[in-house]
């Protein structure tokens, strides 16, 4: 980009600038100066990850988002980090995987919305996958999880319902 801040942080701080005005490649290329420059700086991956998630580039966004939480357990944002991967792990269909992070992230930080809704979406995501498979029984919990992590989860409700008379059908 023909500007370089100084030091690691600068250029951390210019590609968080540059990822919020949506300029993603440019921000990626920030942030790869600066994991050459600090191997260290955990965070710059929860970044870069998002970056590369939101240009389709899931197996980078889940490695970066992988190296994010191995490195920053005991930051104060490991709960976004979290967060982010099973929302990956979610939109590239492992969705046992993404539920365990997301449930991580809500040990971390017990209110935090983005966890709860994804949480949700993870647990249908898996009943859809498990009523498709004939595990009713399985899926219909599944629903309800979800269900209790939102009441409004209108999707939920038709699938849980669906997948219970399938399992009265088969008894």
């Amino acid at each position: 980009n023909g500007v370089s801040p100084p030091d690691a942080e600068a250029i951390f701080s210019h590609g968080q600038g540059l990822f919020n005005e949506g300029k993603l490649i440019e921000a990626i290329e920030d942030f790869d100066d600066v994991i050459r420059s600090n191997r260290y700086h955990s965070r710059v991956y929860m970044y870069r990850g998002e970056a590369r998630r939101e240009l389709g580039n899931l197996p980078g966004a889940v490695t970066d988002l992988r190296t994010a939480v191995d490195m920053g357990r005991s930051t104060e944002w490991a709960h976004q980090a979290y967060t982010l991967l099973g929302n990956c792990l979610l939109e590239d269909g492992n969705n046992d995987d993404a539920i365990e992070h997301l449930k991580h992230a809500m040990v971390l930080e017990r209110d935090y919305q983005p966890a709860i809704s994804i949480l949700a979406d993870a647990y249908y995501a898996r009943g859809l996958d498990r009523s498709e498979k004939g595990r009713f029984g399985e899926a219909i919990e599944d629903f309800d999880a979800a269900l209790a992590l939102n009441p409004n989860h209108t999707d939920a409700y038709e699938k849980k319902g669906i997948a219970q008379h399938k399992l009265e059908d088969n008894m």
